[in-house]
């Protein structure tokens, strides 16, 4: 019993600790931006911009359940690695769609009901946050290997050094002074994703190197199976 029990722990409490640093950002983004030129415009326009992200997130977001569930299965690495590709190549298309058309102005000037300029604000902050959606879905995809393979501890790790480059971004943009709030703040936010999306394929990669094995010897058992690239 104390063994599961030990296991357990090392199995959940990074994940714990991963959903407790997540949360506290946006407090820590709040009170960067009310410290940065344009605060008030930021602050009203930064949970409009976050939301719409968020939402275009979501996707990537959910496919993590995907991969936990379906990397068990012999010969799946292949056909996942395959949507992995599409499913990040069609959240860029529309969320650059989104940014390029007058979409843009439509969902934050008559949906969300801001002001010309905080709108224009949000759209060119839609812009900075472009690469967002298909980081979410490398993010999925390696973090659903890092579950299988029970090394849960890489997931944190990538959450404090995320957590490190948002809070290095937001310091410089206090200190430098001159850069609107706002776009601090989702550079800070895409720059720390990024980070947390490489950290996540270094300590996937090992397990990625079993499954491969795995299904590799799936496919030569089963010569008449689709070959795993």
């Amino acid at each position: 019993v104390a063994g599961i029990g030990r296991a357990f722990a090392d199995f959940y409490v990074p994940l714990m600790l991963t959903s407790m640093m997540t949360l506290a950002l946006q407090p820590i983004g709040s009170a960067a931006l009310s410290r940065m030129p344009h605060a008030l415009d930021s602050l009203a326009t930064w949970p409009v911009l976050t939301g719409l992200v968020f939402m275009l997130r979501s996707a990537g977001m959910a496919y993590n359940e995907v991969v936990v569930a379906l990397l068990d299965e012999p010969g799946s690495s292949g056909t996942l690695r395959r949507f992995t590709t599409v499913l990040g190549a069609a959240v860029t298309a529309l969320m650059l769609v989104l940014a390029a058309t007058p979409l843009a102005r439509l969902w934050f000037s008559d949906v969300s009901a801001l002001p010309p300029r905080l709108a224009e604000m949000a759209r060119v902050g839609l812009w900075l946050a472009l690469p967002l959606p298909l980081l979410n879905v490398l993010q999925s995809w390696y973090q659903g290997a890092i579950l299988h393979g029970r090394r849960t501890r890489g997931i944190p790790e990538a959450v404090v050094l995320a957590t490190g480059i948002m809070i290095a971004v937001l310091v410089a943009g206090i200190v430098w002074g001159r850069a609107v709030g706002l776009y601090v703040g989702v550079v800070g936010l895409t720059a720390a994703s990024a980070s947390q999306t490489l950290w996540l394929w270094v300590r996937s990669r090992p397990v990625m190197a079993v499954v491969r094995r795995r299904d590799e010897a799936a496919s030569a058992a089963c010569p008449g199976g689709a070959p795993t690239p």
